[in-house]
């Protein structure tokens, strides 16, 4: 019978989800990149924005490998929450100008890669919060998942 294998104190907690959360913005802004170039062709300013999105998103997570602020780590998850909140308004509300200014844009294979990538991001950076930052952060993104739920049943989305 093997004996367990015991775990040091000084170990750091939630290393992997850590990890999780960079790589989840890493994977996001290579792929906002990508999508800078698919939509050179619809309007620059589209192709701009994701630029700066996904140079932003690669910088952070670059800079989170060195530690981060709780003040940031929260400005992160908020600004990566209104991401994902624009990638779904873009995808069930027909928006007033850019390419598909007269229906709902269609969900293709990299955004999805990097709403999936988003996701893990949101939901594996609050590990880096204290414990008090940590419930705030986590009761917002209730709320605003509560909000987007009410959107749709009003009829605001989809």
């Amino acid at each position: 019978m093997n004996a367990p294998v015991s775990v040091p104190t000084d170990a750091p907690a939630g290393t992997a989800w850590e990890r999780a959360g960079r790589l989840g913005l890493d994977v996001a802004g290579a792929a906002h990149l990508l999508v800078a170039l698919d939509h050179l062709t619809h309007d620059p300013r589209f192709s701009v924005f994701f630029l700066v999105t996904g140079a932003a998103q690669l910088v952070v997570a670059h800079r989170m490998r060195r530690g981060a602020h709780p003040g940031a780590v929260t400005a992160v998850i908020a600004a990566t929450v209104g991401l994902l909140v624009l990638y779904l308004v873009s995808r069930t509300v027909a928006l007033s100008f850019g390419p598909h200014a007269d229906r709902p844009e269609d969900a293709d294979l990299l955004g999805t890669v990097v709403v999936v990538a988003e996701l893990v991001a949101v939901a594996t950076l609050p590990v880096l919060l204290p414990a008090a930052w940590r419930a705030r952060v986590l009761n917002g993104l209730l709320a605003a998942g509560v909000a987007v739920w009410l959107a749709w049943f009003a009829g605001l989305l989809g």
